[in-house]
């Protein structure tokens, strides 16, 4: 996954410039090596970091604080479908061993050798399965045809009913008032 880390602009004499690191736990879980991010940006002014990391990856950030010369570490935990930042360290170590105890992708499966008749077979039983479907298919369209057909009769049957039926009862009702 791209993963694009932007940083603000900032007071460069009270902070340090901005870092970043992706984070790997295999050696020490206390002490994780650090692979260095390349940040693009000028002394003071806005930045950024760039880079792919697969899901499982931790992504630790930070920058120093000139005045105290000790500053927050921010954490990427990135995952399939994107990233979430936390500031604790020992959720980023989960997150990195939850991936690593994940067992790994299946290898791609090895292309069947085939040969011209065999692919030609081949061929022929997917038509033969694909006509089978597609029959099957326009017997069910035209049952449903059929079905849709006999609604739409039946529903303008009952609508002819209830027009007449309400047009008498208003006849009904003009001839009473005729009558009064």
């Amino acid at each position: 996954m791209h993963l694009q880390i932007e940083t603000k602009a900032y007071n460069a004499k009270t902070l340090g410039r901005p870092w970043a690191a992706v984070l790997d736990y295999t050696a020490s879980a206390n002490r994780p090596d650090y692979a260095w991010l390349q940040w693009v940006g000028a002394a003071g002014q806005a930045g950024e970091f760039q880079t792919h990391a697969p899901p499982g990856a931790v992504i630790a950030t930070g920058q120093r604080n000139m005045r105290n010369h000790r500053g927050a570490t921010a954490y990427y935990l990135v995952d399939e479908v994107g990233y979430t930042m936390t500031t604790q360290a020992v959720e980023a170590l989960r997150h990195w061993r939850r991936f690593q105890a994940a067992e790994p992708a299946p290898a791609a499966a090895e292309p069947i050798p085939m040969n011209a008749r065999d692919l030609a077979n081949a061929i022929w039983a997917i038509h033969a399965e694909v006509g089978k479907w597609a029959l099957t298919m326009g017997d069910r369209i035209d049952q449903a045809d059929a079905i849709r057909r006999q609604l739409d009769l039946t529903d303008l049957a009952n609508w002819v009913h209830d027009h007449d039926h309400d047009r008498r009862a208003e006849e009904a009702d003009s001839e009473d008032a005729h009558n009064y």
